[in-house]
This record gives structure tokens, sequence and C-alpha cells, in this order.
């Protein structure tokens, strides 16, 4: 039963990835579609600039690459979670518990946890300078998404010291054999 909960984990975490490239690729296609558009659509840059309240005077332009920027990398940090994430799974599926390599891609899920984590803060703080109405991405954003960042974060860096600690066992044991 173990096994087929890794597998599953393991598959779920791959389409994952899946969904991140094509959530890359989006952002960058859109931020392409944006900037031809700001440049040769008057209408539209009107419009764009009215959706960006304060921040509309001038650096409507520059706010929106920030914007979509900041989107890819939540994607790209999205990516990376999972990459290691299975890779993690991968080792424990094969028995491979306290080793540096699973203490390695620890300590890289953090550091793209927190990646991950700051992105959403910054969104989230993008989005409060968006006019009243502009309800779909300030949801998008939600400061949850940023408590639920802090909370994996934490949730990962005990694990780090938890398989720190074994691998020291694991050591210790190994050198007394």
């Amino acid at each position: 039963m173990k096994k087929f909960w890794l597998n599953l984990i393991e598959v779920v975490a791959f389409i994952y990835q899946i969904f991140c490239v094509l959530g890359m690729v989006f952002s960058v296609f859109v931020l392409g579609i944006v900037a031809f558009s700001f440049n040769n659509n008057s209408d539209f840059a009107q419009g764009f600039r009215a959706g960006f309240g304060s921040w509309g005077k001038g650096n409507t332009l520059w706010l929106a690459i920030a914007f979509f920027v900041v989107l890819f990398l939540e994607a790209l940090a999205e990516f990376f979670i999972c990459r290691f994430a299975r890779g993690l799974v991968r080792n424990i599926k094969n028995e491979i518990f306290f080793a540096n390599q699973n203490l390695e891609l620890i300590r890289k899920l953090l550091v793209w946890v927190a990646t991950y984590t700051v992105m959403t803060i910054v969104l989230f703080l993008m989005s409060l300078n968006l006019q009243p109405g502009k309800d779909e991405i300030q949801h998008l954003a939600y400061p949850t998404g940023a408590q639920g960042g802090l909370l994996f974060l934490a949730v990962i860096y005990v694990i780090y010291i938890v398989f720190k600690y074994g691998m020291q066992l694991q050591e210790d044991s190994d050198a007394i054999i």
C-alpha cells in the first residue's frame, strides 16, 4: 500500500510539473501580447492603465512586466518543488532514507519553497494596488497562499533537521558496527 501512495504522489507531482511548464509558457506568451498591444493599441493601453490604479501613471508596462515575471517565477518554483519532491519520493520508494542525497533534496526543496513563498507575498502586495473590482486577481494572491507557504516552509525545515539528525545517527551506528 505504501508503494501505491508513493507512486501516486510521484505521478501527481509529474502532472503538476507539466501544468507549471504550461503556466510559464502562458505567462511569457501573455507578456508578449501585452507588450505588443500596449505599443500598438491605445485603447488597450488606456484600459490596462485604468486597471492598475495608482500605479497606472506612466509605469504600467513595467508593472505588467513585473507582474508576469512574478507569475513566471512562481510557476518555476512550483516546478522545482515538484521535481525535488519526486526525487525524495523515489529515494523513499527505494528505501534510501538517511542519505546525503535526501538531505540535499530537502535543502533544495527548502530554497524553492522559500522562493515560492516570497513570490506569493510579492504578488499579493502588487495586487493590492489594483483598482477596486479586480477581485479575480486579488483572490489569485490572497494571503492564505503566503500563510500556507510559510507553514510549508516551517514543516520542510523541521523535516530537514530530522533528516540531518537521522543521518548523524546513521553515521554513528555505521561507525560502531
